[in-house]
């Protein structure tokens, strides 16, 4: 009788480590507000044309949607691939969380240099969203680019030879 052995030092799921996990988090939440702000705005807009007919507001708001549109898809390319640990979802995931680390620090790096005082916020929140997207931001640009993760993710994408075949009868 021809029978596979299963080799104990192999697992057929894949372990992500924690820091994957909280990168996938972090782009989901990016994606629930995304969502939950583009359907407020949506019922806002449509509710505002109808009562004032200014349908040139829809042309100035188009296109940062179409941004915010874009990077949700990429969002969602990232946690999938993340998901299933592939390589170009790390350094996709790397490239977002960058371009928020860099957002956040071009904003108030432009009010100190250029001092547009009247475009800083008066309020708490935008500062507590520019802290959080800061920090995490840069927690998965260190984390993915550390050689363990590199390696975490090198790991899942080889392929398990096939196993030995036990010749010996029962």
């Amino acid at each position: 009788m021809l029978a596979f052995l299963p080799n104990s030092n192999t697992n057929p799921s894949t372990e992500r480590p924690a820091g994957v996990l909280v990168a996938e988090s972090y782009f989901l939440t990016f994606i629930a507000l995304f969502s939950f702000r583009l359907i407020a705005d949506l019922d806002f807009y449509t509710r505002r044309m109808s009562r004032l007919q200014l349908h040139f507001v829809s042309f100035f708001a188009v296109p940062m949607k179409i941004l915010e549109l874009f990077l949700c898809v990429l969002c969602v390319f990232a946690v999938i691939w993340l998901q299933r640990m592939r390589p170009w979802g790390r350094w996709l995931a790397i490239v977002l969380a960058g371009s928020a680390v860099v957002s956040a620090i071009w904003f108030y790096s432009a009010v100190l240099l250029f001092r547009m005082w009247t475009l800083v916020p008066h309020q708490m929140w935008p500062y507590v969203r520019s802290a959080i997207k800061l920090g995490f931001g840069t927690y998965i640009v260190w984390y993915l680019l550390q050689s363990k993760t590199r390696h975490a993710f090198a790991q899942a994408q080889t392929v398990v030879s096939p196993e030995k075949v036990d010749l010996t009868p029962d």
